[in-house]
């Protein structure tokens, strides 16, 4: 019976945010911009993971939720962008990535910028 519950528990996506959002609140505690960035790094992690099986509205309501919580989280546009490339959308694509913040930053640093990730990804601007 537990392991059934246990199961039902990490397999829905809404329960499984919640415990993990538990955890990272009880690790980040009084620094609310490190908070959020973690909260946004671990659904953009799981919007991936259910990009990559497909689920494709799972994963953009995971990248929509992360730039609500860190509205320059730009891994979170680049995932957007990359549902609407997927879905063979690629206007609504390339206005997500027009849309991106041209930096990222925590504690007032950058720690990434719009144009180096596009780099990286053999896009230049």
């Amino acid at each position: 019976m537990f392991k059934k519950i246990l199961a039902r528990l990490t397999t829905d996506p809404e329960k499984q945010k919640q415990s993990k959002f538990r955890e990272l609140e009880s690790m980040f505690d009084g620094d609310i911009e490190m908070l959020n960035n973690m909260k946004a790094t671990w659904l953009c992690s799981r919007g991936n993971n259910y990009g990559r099986k497909g689920k494709f509205d799972i994963a953009m309501t995971d990248f929509i939720e992360a730039t609500e919580l860190k509205n320059d989280y730009l891994p979170a546009f680049f995932g957007m962008s990359s549902v609407y490339a997927l879905k063979d959308m690629e206007s609504e694509s390339i206005k997500i990535l027009n849309s991106a913040p041209d930096e990222m930053k925590l504690h007032g640093k950058i720690v990434a910028t719009k144009k180096e990730a596009l780099l990286e990804l053999g896009i230049s601007i």
